[in-house]
């Protein structure tokens, strides 16, 4: 992923870079809210939606780099 981000793109845009680096946090926070101390049941609730909600971005954002990845002839 990183090496993605410090990549140009072909057509001079940082498509690429920006869309790694929203992977990434996205990987990030799905961590941090799974890991996340709760205070009661409810906290846990709140926590494990966002992980999930967060899990599913992730998902299509890396189904998006690798349709942009396969666009710019980037070789992983």
């Amino acid at each position: 992923m990183g090496r993605l981000q410090e990549m140009r793109s072909v057509i001079q845009c940082e498509c690429p870079n920006h869309v790694a680096t929203l992977v990434q946090s996205l990987l990030a926070f799905e961590a941090y809210a799974r890991n996340c101390e709760n205070r009661n049941a409810a906290d846990a609730a709140v926590h494990r939606m966002l992980h999930d909600k967060t899990m599913a971005a992730r998902t299509v954002m890396e189904e998006a780099l690798a349709e942009l990845i396969a666009f710019e002839k980037i070789a992983v």
